[in-house]
């Protein structure tokens, strides 16, 4: 019958819907458990995010980020504190015309070296500060790669080195300053003939010999020493070498030029000893 029909469809769309009811029932859950998971994933992601900003803006060097074209894409707080710049102002222009050194815009540039297949190197530079003025760093340059492994710039990180380059300055100036002046430093053994290990270049200008010949054994310190002063020296030396002294000044005694001549000279001796305060060599 008619009723009978009309039921039975009726039943049928219900056994329909019921059916797709469950289905979406099962997509709604799948889809809030996909939900979840992405924003699991985002926390997660948010949170490295946040680890490798701080990390990257607190580390101890100075560190960009500079695209194939020249472009600074990223750079870290230590970096704009070194040069005085803001991010607008090394966002505005490339890389060369801010921070710039003797390097940039030649074959030496990082970007080039990177371009020409080098990889990670070190290199000292000079840049140009925001004033004008110069700094030194020790740059360590590195490839920058894009996620699908391709190179798309290049990673410089920046050492400040100006207070150990003005110490080597300082070095070398008081070294070029005794070298050239008139105080010879000898380095000589506790044997019986005083076997030199080190003397000063200006050996040769105050007593006419070369350093080889004392450090290839051609000479010793004795050999120099005026024969009417050895005794003396000698003794002298004996006397201050039982363990209660570690320094000692000579009165003016005489070393025999290349020449033949006589030098006066005034020496200190340092006595430098092992562990068991006996002397190893000598300083004078």
């Amino acid at each position: 019958t008619s009723e009978q029909q009309l039921k039975e469809h009726r039943d049928h769309l219900e056994a329909i819907v019921s059916q797709r009811t469950s289905e979406l029932a099962d997509a709604n859950e799948t889809l809030k458990q996909e939900i979840k998971g992405r924003q699991v994933i985002e926390e997660n992601l948010d949170h490295a995010y946040t680890e490798l900003d701080q990390i990257f803006n607190n580390a101890a060097i100075g560190i960009r980020v500079i695209g194939i074209n020249h472009q600074v894409l990223r750079v870290n707080d230590v970096l704009l504190r070194m040069t005085g710049l803001t991010r607008e102002e090394v966002f505005a222009k490339q890389c060369h015309e801010l921070f710039t050194g003797p390097t940039c815009q030649t074959d030496n540039c990082t970007l080039a070296k990177i371009n020409r297949g080098l990889d990670r190197f070190e290199m000292e530079v000079e840049k140009v500060n925001k004033d004008g003025g110069t700094t030194h760093y020790l740059m360590t340059a590195s490839p920058y790669y894009n996620e699908k492994g391709e190179k798309v710039g290049v990673i410089e990180s920046f050492l400040d080195i100006s207070n150990r380059k003005k110490i080597e300055k300082a070095f070398k100036d008081e070294r070029d300053l005794f070298v050239e002046g008139v105080v010879v430093v000898f380095q000589w053994r506790n044997d019986d003939c005083w076997s030199v290990d080190y003397v000063s270049p200006n050996v040769h200008t105050i007593l006419g010999y070369q350093p080889e010949d004392f450090l290839e054994g051609k000479l010793n310190y004795k050999d120099i020493i005026d024969e009417r002063d050895l005794s003396r020296i000698v003794k002298r030396k004996s006397e201050s070498s039982d363990g209660r002294t570690d320094f000692l000044e000579h009165a003016p005694y005489r070393l025999r030029h290349k020449n033949g001549s006589q030098v006066w000279i005034l020496d200190s001796t340092r006595f430098v000893r092992n562990d068991e305060g006996q002397i190893n060599y000598l300083h004078g």
